[in-house]
This record gives C-alpha cells, sequence and structure tokens, in this order.
C-alpha cells in the first residue's frame, strides 16, 4: 500500500478586503483573508510565512507593531516584521488540522504603528501582508509524515 504525499495550496479567500482605510495606532485591522486547502492527505499546519507586500516602496515593518492569525474568532499564531526584514514567519501556538478537500480560511490582522515626527511608520502607507509560499509555510501530512510546503498565490 502506498500512501500520497499530501499537498497544501493557499490563495486569496473571496472575504479578503481589497482596499480599506484604517488610522495609524489601530488594532486588529483586517489584512487579507487567505484559503488554506491540503490534498492527497489531510495536513498538520504548523507554520505560516509571511511576507510584507511591495504595493508600494512607503511600505516597511515599521508601519506594523504586530501580526496575528486567526481562523474564524481564535487567534492560532502571531508574527513581527523585525528592522528591513519583509519576511516573517509565525510558529502556530498548536497545529492547525486541515482536512483533506476543504477550504480552511485563516484571517491575517494587523497592529498599525503610531505616527508623528519621531516615529519610523509613514504616513500613507499602503500594506499588504502576503503568505510566503516558498518555504516558510508547512505542516506535516497526518497519514504519510511527510513535510509538506504551502505552494499557491
Amino acid at each position: 500500500m502506498t500512501i500520497a504525499t499530501g499537498s497544501l495550496v493557499v490563495s486569496t479567500d473571496s472575504s479578503s478586503p481589497s482596499y480599506k482605510i484604517a488610522a495609524a495606532g489601530s488594532t486588529g485591522v483586517t489584512l487579507g483573508s487567505y484559503k488554506f486547502r491540503a490534498m492527497n492527505d489531510s495536513v498538520n499546519l504548523t507554520r505560516i510565512g509571511l511576507t510584507l507586500g511591495t504595493v508600494t516602496a512607503s511600505s516597511t515593518s515599521a508601519d506594523l507593531t504586530q501580526v496575528t492569525l486567526w481562523q474564524g474568532a481564535t487567534q492560532i499564531g502571531s508574527a513581527t516584521f523585525v528592522g528591513t526584514n519583509r519576511n516573517a514567519t509565525s510558529t502556530l501556538s498548536s497545529p492547525l488540522l486541515l482536512t483533506k478537500d476543504t477550504d480552511v480560511a485563516i484571517t491575517v490582522k494587523g497592529d498599525l504603528a503610531t505616527q508623528g515626527t519621531s516615529q519610523a511608520s509613514n504616513p500613507g502607507a499602503l500594506l499588504t501582508v502576503d503568505i510566503d509560499v516558498n518555504t516558510n509555510t508547512q505542516g506535516t501530512g497526518v497519514q504519510s509524515g511527510a513535510t509538506v510546503n504551502a505552494t499557491g498565490s
């Protein structure tokens, strides 16, 4: 008997806001919602990589104090962008079971930095936070036990 290695596909969820205006210093601002789908095997999702989008040159890690990850009303992880690094990884507080062939929406929320003359954040910044599907989003196949890296856009 051969057990198929699972795969994990991530895409933008239809509930993801296309644009939202928020004041500096706001907390829990929805930055995006992403659909996770395990195929060929259920996957225990253990970490989610995030990347700060490059929509505008003014968008930097200084614009966000923290990013949190949510499945419904439950916070499942958090991450912080540090310095000039545009990537961050959240190791989930406990693995999230992604049942094979079932979509699970995960929402990314951010706490926006305050602004002022002595603050590093950028007035008018357009922020995007995307799921890093290159290497930092992964889990373990439930049947296969294999490490499963995410793919998608």
